[in-house]
């Protein structure tokens, strides 16, 4: 249902819009929609659509989907009601910064997911310091053995496909795959004591 206002002396407020885009009957958790599609073709499902898919109690998301041939479509862009925005692929952008207010706690800025479960199944962060897209470095975190035994490693390259000069297992072990450059490096080891290398590489 569609209705209008002709002039809206609100300031914003919900109940009194311009138009209002209305379900005709109570819409059911994660499948009620209400939105506006946008067609690309004189063809059916070519286009996008745009809109508020219900998620619980009366409240929502808003969600944008791209349509090839389907009336489902292929979800690209979410806002669900706590103000998080879910991409479903490549965010091309020249810059970016991320922001909180959480003065004296640790809060998230960052996530970076996958969403399979299985061994092997990582996720990673690239840096291009140049145009090439095969030349990068990268942090990886990998899901060694299916279980969320988790390492982390630290990937560069010389010239060629990065691979692990750093990895952290789940026990924090690191293991370095080269040599290692300080002027001091202790090695804590509670059975065997403290070794201690001054200098130089160890």
């Amino acid at each position: 249902n569609i209705e209008t206002t002709p002039v809206n002396y609100s300031s914003g407020v919900f109940d009194a819009p311009h138009l209002a885009l209305q379900a005709s009957s109570q819409p059911d958790d994660n499948d009620g929609f209400v939105g506006i599609t946008f067609a690309t073709s004189d063809s059916d499902n070519y286009g996008w659509s745009a809109g508020a898919e219900r998620t619980s109690s009366g409240v929502g998301d808003f969600v944008f989907t791209e349509h090839n041939n389907s009336a489902t479509g292929s979800e690209k862009l979410r806002i669900t009601q706590s103000g998080a925005a879910t991409f479903s692929s490549t965010i091309a952008a020249t810059s970016a910064d991320l922001r909180n207010t959480s003065s004296g706690a640790e809060t998230t800025a960052l996530s970076l997911r996958n969403f399979a479960a299985g061994a092997n199944t990582a996720t990673a962060l690239n840096f291009y310091p140049t145009q090439s897209t095969a030349r990068f470095a990268s942090i990886v975190a990998e899901n060694t053995d299916g279980n969320n035994n988790i390492a982390l490693s630290f990937l560069t390259s010389a010239g060629d496909t990065p691979t692990a000069a750093l990895t952290l297992d789940q026990n924090r072990a690191a293991t370095f795959t080269s040599s290692v450059s300080a002027k001091n490096v202790i090695a804590n080891n509670a059975a065997e004591g403290d070794t201690y290398f001054t200098g130089g590489t160890a």
